[in-house]
């Protein structure tokens, strides 16, 4: 939770879910990727990443309406956790 409201949920099948009710509905958000999720940060409301579990990520910068790709460096390495830094 980004906040006491605000927060997101990662799981298999591209699956993100968010709340801005503090976890009393969650609703779905179309990531565009067809493998698990295996990690979520957001620094606001706004903007947050998710793993992909490979070598990239996926990146929002408007509350996970859209989910863009980036890509990390490293053949072939596979990423489960991250810090971000605001």
């Amino acid at each position: 939770m980004v906040d006491r409201l605000h927060g997101w949920a990662v799981g298999t099948g591209g699956a993100i879910v968010t709340t801005a009710d503090g976890g009393k509905v969650w609703t779905p958000q179309h990531s565009g990727w067809p493998g698990s999720l295996s990690a979520v940060t957001f620094v606001s409301s706004l903007r947050g990443w998710v793993i992909t579990g490979g070598t990239n990520l996926l990146e929002t910068q408007d509350g996970g309406g859209t989910w863009t790709k980036v890509s990390l460096p490293g053949v072939g390495v596979g990423y489960n956790a991250m810090a971000v830094q605001k």
